[in-house]
C-alpha cells in the first residue's frame, strides 16, 4: 500500500493538476475496493500549495469519469446481476433501479456527495439503462463539490486547526 501511495505523490508532485485527476481517476475506477481520494486532495491543496478550486475541479472531473466502470459493469451484466447474483445484492440493485425511477436525477448528486460506497449507485445505473450523459452530470456535480470542499477545507481550514491544536 505505501508503494501505491508513493506512486500517487509522485504522479501528482510530477504532473501537478493532471497527476490529481489521473490519481482520482485511477482511484474511482476499482470497484469496492476503498481509495483514499480525500487524502490525495488534501495531500495536494497543503503539501503541494495547488489551488484548492483547481485541485477540487481536477479531482472531481477524473472521479466522474472512473465511476463509469460501475455504470459499465451493471449495463454489461444486468443479465447476470439480475438473475445469478445472490438475493441480497440483486434486491439492493432492484431498490436503487427503483429509486432512480422514483426520484430520478438528484439521488445522483447526492449520492456521490457523501462518503458512500458510490459503486452500487453506479451498478444499478447501469442495470437500470440509466441515460449515461445524465449519469455523468449527476456524479459530476456531487463529486466535484465534495472535492472542492474537501481541497478549500484542506488549504484553509486544517492548518488553522493545527494552529489551534499548537501544533505549528
Amino acid at each position: 500500500m505505501i508503494e501505491v501511495s508513493n506512486f500517487f505523490i509522485w504522479l501528482i508532485r510530477t504532473f501537478s493538476y493532471f497527476g490529481i485527476f489521473a490519481a482520482s481517476l485511477a482511484g474511482t475506477s476499482t470497484i469496492f475496493i476503498p481509495f483514499p481520494l480525500d487524502a490525495v486532495i488534501s495531500f495536494a491543496a497543503i503539501g503541494l500549495g495547488l489551488h484548492p478550486f483547481i485541485v477540487g475541479v481536477s479531482a472531481g472531473f477524473g472521479a466522474t469519469l472512473g465511476e463509469i466502470t460501475g455504470y459499465l459493469v451493471g449495463f454489461g451484466g444486468k443479465e447476470i446481476i439480475e438473475k445469478k447474483v445472490n438475493k441480497k445484492v440483486s434486491k439492493t440493485v432492484k431498490f436503487l433501479k427503483e429509486l432512480f425511477e422514483k426520484h430520478g436525477f438528484w439521488i445522483l448528486p447526492i449520492a456521490a456527495f457523501i462518503p458512500f460506497p458510490f459503486d452500487i449507485i453506479g451498478i444499478s445505473a447501469g442495470v437500470g439503462n440509466y441515460d449515461i450523459k445524465k449519469f455523468l452530470l449527476g456524479v459530476f456535480i456531487g463529486k466535484t463539490t465534495r472535492c472542492v470542499l474537501i481541497a478549500y477545507l484542506s488549504y484553509f481550514a486544517l492548518p488553522q486547526f493545527m494552529i489551534w491544536l499548537g501544533m505549528m
